[in-house]
């Protein structure tokens, strides 16, 4: 059986975040949470939610290129 119910902990490292962003996103309610006992757990099918409703990037080779190795002033200005 999966995982119903996620620490805080294990949620932060699931989504790639910090604490005051994981406090932020159950305040706003993009993920839920439950009590058990006196412990706040954080529904795994949130995170989930949560994870596919972010947008997916659109890749541009430029400014993958832009982001090489280099010093900053070796760097051409973009456009």
């Amino acid at each position: 059986m999966d995982k119903l119910l996620m620490t805080p902990h294990e949620a932060k490292a699931a989504i790639g975040c910090g604490s005051t962003k994981l406090y932020e996103l159950l305040t706003a309610g993009k993920l839920r949470a439950r009590k058990l006992g006196k412990a706040l757990r954080i529904e795994a099918a949130s995170v989930r939610e949560f994870v596919e409703s972010l947008p997916v990037p659109r890749m541009n080779t430029r400014s993958h290129h832009r982001r090489t190795a280099g010093k900053p002033e070796d760097r051409q200005p973009a456009g």
